[in-house]
Protein backbone atom coordinates (compact mmCIF):
# COMPACT_ATOMS: atom_id res chain seq x y z
CA UNK A 1 0.00 0.00 0.00
CA UNK A 2 2.61 2.90 1.20
CA UNK A 3 4.46 2.31 -2.75
CA UNK A 4 1.92 3.94 -4.58
CA UNK A 5 4.49 6.27 -6.38
CA UNK A 6 5.99 2.89 -8.13
CA UNK A 7 2.19 2.75 -9.36
CA UNK A 8 1.43 2.72 -13.51
CA UNK A 9 0.73 6.13 -14.49
CA UNK A 10 -0.36 7.25 -18.05
CA UNK A 11 -1.56 10.66 -18.98
CA UNK A 12 -5.05 9.89 -20.20
CA UNK A 13 -5.19 6.45 -18.60
CA UNK A 14 -5.10 7.49 -15.16
CA UNK A 15 -2.98 5.37 -12.54
CA UNK A 16 -2.80 2.20 -10.96
CA UNK A 17 -1.51 1.47 -7.70
CA UNK A 18 0.82 -1.62 -6.81
CA UNK A 19 -0.93 -2.95 -4.14
CA UNK A 20 -4.22 -3.26 -7.10
CA UNK A 21 -2.21 -6.47 -8.18
CA UNK A 22 -2.89 -8.63 -5.15
CA UNK A 23 -6.25 -7.29 -4.30
CA UNK A 24 -6.57 -8.32 -8.44
CA UNK A 25 -5.64 -12.08 -7.78
CA UNK A 26 -7.56 -11.97 -4.70
CA UNK A 27 -11.07 -10.54 -6.05
CA UNK A 28 -9.72 -13.83 -8.65
CA UNK A 29 -9.74 -16.47 -6.40
CA UNK A 30 -12.35 -15.57 -3.84
CA UNK A 31 -14.87 -15.55 -7.18
CA UNK A 32 -13.59 -19.15 -7.79
CA UNK A 33 -13.72 -20.39 -4.33
CA UNK A 34 -16.95 -19.18 -3.43
CA UNK A 35 -18.87 -17.65 -6.13
CA UNK A 36 -20.85 -14.56 -5.98
CA UNK A 37 -22.27 -13.70 -2.28
CA UNK A 38 -23.02 -10.37 -2.28
CA UNK A 39 -25.56 -10.29 1.03
CA UNK A 40 -22.90 -12.69 3.25
CA UNK A 41 -20.58 -10.15 2.14
CA UNK A 42 -22.06 -6.81 2.51
CA UNK A 43 -24.28 -7.74 5.62
CA UNK A 44 -27.52 -6.11 4.08
CA UNK A 45 -29.65 -6.02 1.05
CA UNK A 46 -29.79 -2.53 1.26
CA UNK A 47 -26.17 -2.40 0.73
CA UNK A 48 -26.75 -4.68 -2.48
CA UNK A 49 -29.40 -2.04 -3.81
CA UNK A 50 -27.52 1.09 -3.07
CA UNK A 51 -25.09 -0.08 -5.57
CA UNK A 52 -26.88 -0.71 -8.07
CA UNK A 53 -29.15 2.12 -7.75
CA UNK A 54 -25.40 4.03 -8.13
CA UNK A 55 -24.32 1.79 -11.15
CA UNK A 56 -27.78 2.05 -12.89
CA UNK A 57 -27.85 6.12 -12.48
CA UNK A 58 -24.38 6.31 -13.67
CA UNK A 59 -24.70 4.25 -16.86
CA UNK A 60 -28.16 6.19 -17.61
CA UNK A 61 -26.40 9.40 -17.72
CA UNK A 62 -23.55 7.78 -19.73
CA UNK A 63 -26.24 6.94 -22.14
CA UNK A 64 -28.16 10.14 -22.19
CA UNK A 65 -24.67 12.01 -23.01
CA UNK A 66 -23.81 9.38 -25.66
CA UNK A 67 -27.46 10.18 -27.30
CA UNK A 68 -27.00 14.05 -27.09
CA UNK A 69 -24.01 13.61 -28.00
CA UNK A 70 -22.18 15.80 -24.84
CA UNK A 71 -19.09 13.03 -24.09
CA UNK A 72 -15.38 12.75 -24.50
CA UNK A 73 -14.90 8.97 -25.71
CA UNK A 74 -16.82 5.94 -25.47
CA UNK A 75 -12.96 4.90 -24.13
CA UNK A 76 -12.93 6.84 -21.47
CA UNK A 77 -15.89 6.52 -20.38
CA UNK A 78 -15.65 2.64 -20.21
CA UNK A 79 -12.34 3.06 -18.44
CA UNK A 80 -13.99 5.09 -15.75
CA UNK A 81 -16.79 2.51 -15.09
CA UNK A 82 -14.28 -0.21 -14.78
CA UNK A 83 -12.18 1.72 -12.09
CA UNK A 84 -15.38 2.68 -10.21
CA UNK A 85 -16.30 -1.60 -10.63
CA UNK A 86 -12.53 -2.30 -9.68
CA UNK A 87 -13.32 -0.16 -6.60
CA UNK A 88 -16.76 -1.78 -5.39
CA UNK A 89 -15.18 -5.21 -6.03
CA UNK A 90 -12.20 -4.43 -3.58
CA UNK A 91 -14.86 -3.34 -1.56
CA UNK A 92 -16.40 -6.77 -1.71
CA UNK A 93 -13.96 -8.76 -2.21
CA UNK A 94 -12.54 -7.30 1.81
CA UNK A 95 -15.88 -7.72 3.21
CA UNK A 96 -16.42 -11.49 1.87
CA UNK A 97 -13.36 -12.40 3.35
CA UNK A 98 -13.71 -10.64 6.90
CA UNK A 99 -15.99 -13.26 8.93
CA UNK A 100 -15.12 -12.39 12.43
CA UNK A 101 -14.58 -9.02 14.16
CA UNK A 102 -10.81 -10.81 15.27
CA UNK A 103 -10.14 -10.63 11.69
CA UNK A 104 -11.32 -6.84 10.99
CA UNK A 105 -9.45 -5.99 14.19
CA UNK A 106 -6.19 -7.59 12.41
CA UNK A 107 -6.51 -5.70 9.43
CA UNK A 108 -6.91 -2.49 11.58
CA UNK A 109 -3.71 -2.90 13.27
CA UNK A 110 -1.77 -3.74 9.54
CA UNK A 111 -3.51 -0.78 8.78
CA UNK A 112 -1.86 1.43 11.33
CA UNK A 113 1.38 -0.11 11.01
CA UNK A 114 1.63 1.32 7.16
CA UNK A 115 0.60 5.03 8.63
CA UNK A 116 3.10 5.06 11.03
CA UNK A 117 5.35 3.66 8.09
CA UNK A 118 4.26 6.18 5.86
CA UNK A 119 4.66 9.29 8.66
CA UNK A 120 8.19 7.77 9.65
CA UNK A 121 9.17 8.32 5.51
CA UNK A 122 7.81 11.90 5.94
CA UNK A 123 9.69 12.58 9.31
CA UNK A 124 12.75 11.12 7.69
CA UNK A 125 12.47 13.03 4.96
CA UNK A 126 12.30 16.70 6.57
CA UNK A 127 15.28 15.30 8.48
CA UNK A 128 17.74 14.69 5.52
CA UNK A 129 16.71 18.35 4.14
CA UNK A 130 17.24 19.75 7.40
CA UNK A 131 20.56 17.77 8.10
CA UNK A 132 22.37 18.11 3.86
CA UNK A 133 20.01 21.00 2.56
CA UNK A 134 19.51 18.80 -0.32
CA UNK A 135 16.28 16.30 -0.68
CA UNK A 136 18.06 13.03 -1.44
CA UNK A 137 14.87 11.39 -0.34
CA UNK A 138 13.02 12.55 -3.67
CA UNK A 139 16.42 11.99 -5.88
CA UNK A 140 16.29 8.21 -4.87
CA UNK A 141 12.49 7.79 -5.37
CA UNK A 142 12.99 9.36 -9.03
CA UNK A 143 15.74 7.35 -10.03
CA UNK A 144 13.98 4.36 -8.97
CA UNK A 145 10.88 5.26 -10.66
CA UNK A 146 12.79 6.86 -13.90
CA UNK A 147 14.35 3.38 -14.12
CA UNK A 148 10.98 0.85 -14.05
CA UNK A 149 9.78 -0.95 -17.10
CA UNK A 150 6.65 1.06 -17.46
CA UNK A 151 5.32 4.66 -16.77
CA UNK A 152 5.96 5.11 -13.15
CA UNK A 153 3.48 7.70 -11.18
CA UNK A 154 7.07 9.52 -9.80
CA UNK A 155 8.67 9.06 -13.14
CA UNK A 156 6.00 11.24 -14.43
CA UNK A 157 6.71 13.91 -12.25
CA UNK A 158 10.61 14.55 -14.14
CA UNK A 159 9.25 16.93 -16.10
CA UNK A 160 8.85 20.89 -15.99
CA UNK A 161 7.23 22.27 -12.87
CA UNK A 162 6.72 18.82 -10.95
CA UNK A 163 10.56 18.59 -11.69
CA UNK A 164 11.59 21.57 -9.41
CA UNK A 165 9.59 21.35 -7.17
CA UNK A 166 9.27 17.68 -6.44
CA UNK A 167 12.80 17.53 -5.72
CA UNK A 168 13.97 20.60 -4.68
CA UNK A 169 11.03 21.83 -2.58
CA UNK A 170 12.38 22.35 1.24
CA UNK A 171 9.09 23.34 2.76
CA UNK A 172 6.31 20.25 2.13
CA UNK A 173 7.23 16.68 2.50
CA UNK A 174 5.80 13.72 1.29
CA UNK A 175 7.77 10.31 2.58
CA UNK A 176 6.73 7.66 0.47
CA UNK A 177 3.67 8.99 -0.82
CA UNK A 178 3.17 10.62 -4.66
CA UNK A 179 2.35 14.28 -3.10
CA UNK A 180 2.39 15.93 0.39
CA UNK A 181 -1.77 16.08 0.39
CA UNK A 182 -1.86 12.24 0.23
CA UNK A 183 -0.33 12.24 3.59
CA UNK A 184 -3.96 12.60 4.96
CA UNK A 185 -5.16 10.09 3.04
CA UNK A 186 -3.17 7.81 5.40
CA UNK A 187 -3.40 9.45 8.28
CA UNK A 188 -6.64 11.04 8.50
CA UNK A 189 -8.45 7.49 9.02
CA UNK A 190 -5.62 6.10 11.34
CA UNK A 191 -6.02 9.56 13.57
CA UNK A 192 -9.73 8.92 13.59
CA UNK A 193 -8.67 5.28 14.60
CA UNK A 194 -6.57 6.02 17.37
CA UNK A 195 -8.39 8.84 18.98
CA UNK A 196 -11.92 7.03 18.85
CA UNK A 197 -9.89 4.03 20.99
CA UNK A 198 -8.75 6.68 22.99
CA UNK A 199 -11.86 8.26 24.04
CA UNK A 200 -13.99 5.06 24.70
CA UNK A 201 -11.14 3.13 26.84
CA UNK A 202 -10.51 0.32 24.37
CA UNK A 203 -6.96 0.70 25.27
CA UNK A 204 -4.90 -0.54 28.27
CA UNK A 205 -2.34 1.43 30.24
CA UNK A 206 0.31 0.38 28.75
CA UNK A 207 -0.61 1.21 25.23
CA UNK A 208 -2.30 4.53 25.34
CA UNK A 209 1.50 6.13 25.89
CA UNK A 210 2.28 4.15 22.55
CA UNK A 211 -0.89 5.57 20.98
CA UNK A 212 -0.56 9.54 22.22
CA UNK A 213 2.64 9.14 20.95
CA UNK A 214 2.25 7.89 17.58
CA UNK A 215 -0.83 10.62 17.49
CA UNK A 216 1.67 13.36 17.86
CA UNK A 217 3.78 11.70 15.23
CA UNK A 218 1.49 11.96 12.70
CA UNK A 219 0.47 15.44 13.66
CA UNK A 220 4.06 16.42 12.61
CA UNK A 221 3.45 14.67 9.56
CA UNK A 222 0.78 16.41 8.74
CA UNK A 223 2.55 19.77 9.79
CA UNK A 224 5.27 18.87 7.44
CA UNK A 225 3.71 18.27 4.33
CA UNK A 226 2.59 21.60 4.20
CA UNK A 227 -0.82 21.07 2.83
CA UNK A 228 -4.02 23.11 3.28
CA UNK A 229 -6.30 20.14 2.87
CA UNK A 230 -4.74 17.82 5.34
CA UNK A 231 -4.73 21.57 7.85
CA UNK A 232 -8.23 21.64 7.29
CA UNK A 233 -8.90 17.82 7.64
CA UNK A 234 -7.07 17.68 11.00
CA UNK A 235 -8.98 20.92 12.13
CA UNK A 236 -12.35 19.33 11.50
CA UNK A 237 -11.28 15.89 12.89
CA UNK A 238 -10.39 17.34 16.22
CA UNK A 239 -13.25 19.26 16.26
CA UNK A 240 -15.24 16.32 15.41
CA UNK A 241 -14.37 14.77 18.94
CA UNK A 242 -14.18 17.53 20.85
CA UNK A 243 -18.23 17.99 19.85
CA UNK A 244 -19.49 15.17 18.28
CA UNK A 245 -17.90 12.11 20.69
CA UNK A 246 -19.51 14.03 23.72
CA UNK A 247 -23.09 13.33 22.49
CA UNK A 248 -21.99 9.50 21.95
CA UNK A 249 -24.74 8.73 24.11
CA UNK A 250 -27.70 9.53 22.33
CA UNK A 251 -30.43 6.89 21.55
CA UNK A 252 -33.02 7.85 19.31
CA UNK A 253 -31.19 7.04 15.90
CA UNK A 254 -33.79 9.65 13.78
CA UNK A 255 -31.90 12.78 16.41
CA UNK A 256 -28.46 11.12 16.90
CA UNK A 257 -28.24 11.03 12.75
CA UNK A 258 -29.49 14.55 12.23
CA UNK A 259 -27.20 15.88 15.39
CA UNK A 260 -24.71 14.21 13.41
CA UNK A 261 -24.99 15.67 10.14
CA UNK A 262 -25.69 19.39 11.55
CA UNK A 263 -22.82 18.96 14.17
CA UNK A 264 -20.47 18.30 11.06
CA UNK A 265 -22.18 20.90 8.81
CA UNK A 266 -21.55 23.55 11.83
CA UNK A 267 -17.90 22.43 12.34
CA UNK A 268 -16.52 22.69 8.25
CA UNK A 269 -18.68 26.10 8.25
CA UNK A 270 -16.83 27.24 11.59
CA UNK A 271 -13.12 25.86 10.42
CA UNK A 272 -13.46 27.37 7.36
CA UNK A 273 -14.31 30.18 9.30
CA UNK A 274 -11.54 30.57 11.46
CA UNK A 275 -8.78 29.30 9.11
CA UNK A 276 -9.37 32.22 6.66
CA UNK A 277 -9.18 34.71 10.05
CA UNK A 278 -5.90 33.34 11.34
CA UNK A 279 -4.56 33.14 7.96
CA UNK A 280 -1.71 34.90 8.19
CA UNK A 281 0.10 32.95 10.90
CA UNK A 282 0.22 30.27 8.26
CA UNK A 283 3.54 29.54 6.37
CA UNK A 284 3.50 31.46 2.88
CA UNK A 285 2.27 28.62 1.16
CA UNK A 286 -0.52 27.86 3.17
CA UNK A 287 -1.39 31.43 3.51
CA UNK A 288 -1.14 32.60 -0.24
CA UNK A 289 -3.83 29.88 -0.89
CA UNK A 290 -6.17 30.82 1.77
CA UNK A 291 -5.80 34.71 0.40
CA UNK A 292 -6.18 33.73 -2.75
CA UNK A 293 -9.76 31.47 -2.15
CA UNK A 294 -10.61 34.69 -0.30
CA UNK A 295 -9.95 37.11 -3.24
CA UNK A 296 -12.40 34.10 -4.71
CA UNK A 297 -15.34 34.61 -2.25
CA UNK A 298 -14.90 38.17 -2.96
CA UNK A 299 -15.16 38.45 -6.37
CA UNK A 300 -19.30 37.82 -6.43
CA UNK A 301 -18.50 34.95 -8.97
CA UNK A 302 -19.51 32.07 -6.91
CA UNK A 303 -22.28 31.30 -9.25
CA UNK A 304 -21.07 31.79 -11.89
CA UNK A 305 -16.60 31.02 -12.04
CA UNK A 306 -16.12 29.93 -15.48
CA UNK A 307 -15.94 34.29 -15.70
CA UNK A 308 -12.99 34.21 -13.63
CA UNK A 309 -10.07 35.77 -14.70
CA UNK A 310 -6.39 35.92 -12.90
CA UNK A 311 -7.00 39.00 -10.84
CA UNK A 312 -9.80 37.78 -9.45
CA UNK A 313 -7.42 35.16 -7.17
CA UNK A 314 -4.31 37.13 -6.24
CA UNK A 315 -0.71 35.81 -6.37
CA UNK A 316 -2.41 32.45 -8.53
CA UNK A 317 -1.55 29.91 -6.69
CA UNK A 318 -1.48 26.42 -8.54
CA UNK A 319 -3.48 24.50 -6.43
CA UNK A 320 -6.21 27.47 -5.84
CA UNK A 321 -6.52 27.35 -10.01
CA UNK A 322 -6.39 23.66 -9.66
CA UNK A 323 -9.86 23.67 -6.82
CA UNK A 324 -11.50 26.59 -8.69
CA UNK A 325 -11.52 24.23 -12.10
CA UNK A 326 -13.01 21.63 -10.62
CA UNK A 327 -15.78 23.79 -8.70
CA UNK A 328 -16.70 25.82 -12.13
CA UNK A 329 -16.74 22.55 -13.83
CA UNK A 330 -19.05 21.01 -11.31
CA UNK A 331 -21.06 24.23 -11.07
CA UNK A 332 -21.57 23.39 -14.91
CA UNK A 333 -22.75 20.60 -14.59
CA UNK A 334 -25.33 21.14 -11.76
CA UNK A 335 -26.81 23.80 -14.41
CA UNK A 336 -27.03 21.34 -17.14
CA UNK A 337 -27.65 18.38 -15.62
CA UNK A 338 -27.94 18.42 -12.00
CA UNK A 339 -29.21 14.82 -11.30
CA UNK A 340 -27.39 12.40 -13.33
CA UNK A 341 -24.46 14.54 -13.90
CA UNK A 342 -22.37 14.66 -17.59
CA UNK A 343 -22.05 10.78 -17.24
CA UNK A 344 -18.80 9.12 -16.66
CA UNK A 345 -15.63 9.75 -18.65
CA UNK A 346 -17.22 13.29 -19.29
CA UNK A 347 -15.57 15.06 -16.30
CA UNK A 348 -13.25 16.94 -19.22
CA UNK A 349 -16.05 17.70 -21.23
CA UNK A 350 -17.47 19.54 -18.74
CA UNK A 351 -13.89 21.02 -17.62
CA UNK A 352 -13.23 22.53 -21.30
CA UNK A 353 -16.62 24.30 -21.61
CA UNK A 354 -16.46 25.87 -17.87
CA UNK A 355 -12.74 25.88 -16.26
CA UNK A 356 -11.44 29.41 -16.32
CA UNK A 357 -7.81 28.43 -16.15
CA UNK A 358 -6.64 26.18 -19.05
CA UNK A 359 -3.61 28.19 -20.19
CA UNK A 360 -0.21 26.08 -19.39
CA UNK A 361 -0.04 23.55 -16.64
CA UNK A 362 -3.53 24.13 -14.90
CA UNK A 363 -5.12 23.46 -18.34
CA UNK A 364 -3.46 19.89 -18.32
CA UNK A 365 -3.70 19.66 -14.17
CA UNK A 366 -7.21 17.65 -12.88
CA UNK A 367 -8.12 18.06 -16.58
CA UNK A 368 -10.04 14.27 -16.64
CA UNK A 369 -10.84 13.81 -13.01
CA UNK A 370 -10.65 17.11 -10.77
CA UNK A 371 -9.68 17.87 -7.66
CA UNK A 372 -11.50 15.77 -5.33
CA UNK A 373 -14.02 12.47 -5.25
CA UNK A 374 -17.30 15.72 -4.57
CA UNK A 375 -15.98 17.56 -7.46
CA UNK A 376 -16.06 14.58 -9.54
CA UNK A 377 -19.04 12.61 -8.26
CA UNK A 378 -20.95 15.87 -8.87
CA UNK A 379 -19.24 16.71 -12.22
CA UNK A 380 -20.22 12.28 -13.67
CA UNK A 381 -23.07 11.15 -11.51
CA UNK A 382 -25.03 14.08 -10.12
CA UNK A 383 -26.52 14.73 -6.92
CA UNK A 384 -28.84 11.74 -7.09
CA UNK A 385 -25.58 9.36 -7.80
CA UNK A 386 -23.15 11.25 -5.50
CA UNK A 387 -26.16 10.83 -2.73
CA UNK A 388 -26.17 6.89 -3.05
CA UNK A 389 -22.41 6.49 -3.61
CA UNK A 390 -21.97 8.57 -0.24
CA UNK A 391 -24.88 5.87 1.17
CA UNK A 392 -23.12 2.88 -0.01
CA UNK A 393 -20.33 3.62 2.88
CA UNK A 394 -22.47 5.80 5.24
CA UNK A 395 -25.16 2.69 6.16
CA UNK A 396 -22.06 0.46 5.89
CA UNK A 397 -20.06 2.16 9.01
CA UNK A 398 -23.55 2.29 11.17
CA UNK A 399 -23.90 -1.20 10.94
CA UNK A 400 -21.86 -1.21 14.13
CA UNK A 401 -25.17 -0.22 15.79
CA UNK A 402 -26.26 -3.89 15.51
CA UNK A 403 -23.36 -4.88 17.59
CA UNK A 404 -24.53 -1.87 20.49
CA UNK A 405 -27.78 -3.19 20.36
CA UNK A 406 -27.30 -6.98 20.60
CA UNK A 407 -25.12 -6.20 24.07
CA UNK A 408 -28.17 -6.15 26.26
CA UNK A 409 -29.41 -9.68 25.16
CA UNK A 410 -25.91 -10.92 26.71
CA UNK A 411 -26.78 -12.15 30.24
CA UNK A 412 -23.58 -13.45 31.22
CA UNK A 413 -20.77 -10.44 32.75
CA UNK A 414 -17.54 -11.29 31.23
CA UNK A 415 -19.04 -12.30 27.92
CA UNK A 416 -20.76 -8.89 27.37
CA UNK A 417 -17.68 -7.35 28.31
CA UNK A 418 -15.61 -8.76 25.55
CA UNK A 419 -18.67 -8.22 23.37
CA UNK A 420 -18.39 -4.43 24.47
CA UNK A 421 -14.57 -4.24 24.00
CA UNK A 422 -14.85 -5.70 20.30
CA UNK A 423 -17.97 -3.36 19.71
CA UNK A 424 -15.78 -0.26 20.68
CA UNK A 425 -12.81 -1.64 18.19
CA UNK A 426 -15.69 -1.90 15.23
CA UNK A 427 -17.07 2.05 16.30
CA UNK A 428 -13.16 3.13 15.91
CA UNK A 429 -12.86 1.50 12.44
CA UNK A 430 -16.45 3.18 10.97
CA UNK A 431 -14.87 6.16 12.58
CA UNK A 432 -11.81 6.02 10.67
CA UNK A 433 -13.70 4.53 7.25
CA UNK A 434 -16.03 7.66 7.42
CA UNK A 435 -12.62 10.58 7.72
CA UNK A 436 -11.48 8.89 5.17
CA UNK A 437 -14.65 8.96 3.07
CA UNK A 438 -14.83 12.63 4.18
CA UNK A 439 -10.85 13.45 2.95
CA UNK A 440 -11.28 11.85 -0.11
CA UNK A 441 -14.59 14.24 -0.53
CA UNK A 442 -12.32 17.20 -0.19
CA UNK A 443 -8.90 15.86 -1.74
CA UNK A 444 -8.85 12.96 -3.62
CA UNK A 445 -11.03 12.29 -7.13
CA UNK A 446 -9.10 8.98 -8.69
CA UNK A 447 -11.45 5.52 -8.18
CA UNK A 448 -8.40 3.71 -8.43
CA UNK A 449 -8.45 4.05 -4.44
CA UNK A 450 -7.29 0.96 -2.22
CA UNK A 451 -7.09 2.53 0.79
CA UNK A 452 -10.43 3.85 1.19
CA UNK A 453 -12.33 0.30 -0.27
CA UNK A 454 -10.21 -1.60 2.13
CA UNK A 455 -11.18 0.56 5.33
CA UNK A 456 -14.80 0.18 4.44
CA UNK A 457 -14.34 -3.40 3.84
CA UNK A 458 -13.24 -4.34 7.60
CA UNK A 459 -16.10 -2.26 9.10
CA UNK A 460 -17.97 -4.48 11.31
CA UNK A 461 -21.40 -5.98 9.52
CA UNK A 462 -24.79 -7.10 10.44
CA UNK A 463 -23.94 -10.78 9.69
CA UNK A 464 -20.52 -10.75 11.72
CA UNK A 465 -20.01 -13.74 13.73
CA UNK A 466 -19.33 -13.20 17.01
CA UNK A 467 -16.39 -16.71 18.29
CA UNK A 468 -18.94 -18.76 19.95
CA UNK A 469 -22.12 -18.02 18.05
CA UNK A 470 -20.09 -19.78 15.15
CA UNK A 471 -20.14 -22.86 17.12
CA UNK A 472 -24.00 -23.40 17.51
CA UNK A 473 -24.07 -22.62 21.18
CA UNK A 474 -25.74 -20.55 23.37
CA UNK A 475 -23.91 -17.99 24.23
CA UNK A 476 -25.84 -17.07 27.72
CA UNK A 477 -25.42 -21.00 29.01
CA UNK A 478 -21.66 -20.78 28.71
CA UNK A 479 -19.51 -20.44 31.73
CA UNK A 480 -16.94 -18.26 31.15
CA UNK A 481 -14.31 -19.20 34.14
CA UNK A 482 -9.94 -19.63 33.47
CA UNK A 483 -10.01 -21.57 30.45
CA UNK A 484 -6.98 -20.68 27.66
CA UNK A 485 -10.07 -20.25 25.23
CA UNK A 486 -11.98 -17.82 26.87
CA UNK A 487 -8.52 -15.83 28.11
CA UNK A 488 -7.93 -15.81 23.91
CA UNK A 489 -11.17 -14.43 23.65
Amino acid sequence: MPFQVFGFAQGGFGTVEPAAIPLIILIILSFVQSGFQPLKAFGQKQQIYSILLFLILTIIGTIFSFLFDKYDSYYRSIGVLVSLIFLLLIYYVISATIKSPIESKQLCKDFLKVSIFICFTVILEYLIVLLTGVNSWRIILNSIGGGLPYPSIYAGYLDGYYSSVLLYDQDRFQGILREPADVGIYVMPALAIIIQALLSGTLNKGKKLSAILIVIMMGWATVLSSSLTNYFAIAILFLYFMVISKKAQIKKHIFSTFFKIFSIFVIITFTTWMMFIFRNNFSEGIANRLNDLSAFWESSKLLNPSNLKDSDIGTGNLSVGVILNSYATAIYALQNSPFVGLGLGNFVWGFESAAPFQEGILGRLCRYDGYSMLSRLLVESGIVGTICFIWIFWSRANQIRDFFTRIILIENPRIRKHYLYLAKIGLAISVGAMSELGFLMLNRSSYWNVVFPLLFGICFKSNLSFFYFDRGKDINKIAVTKTDEARNY
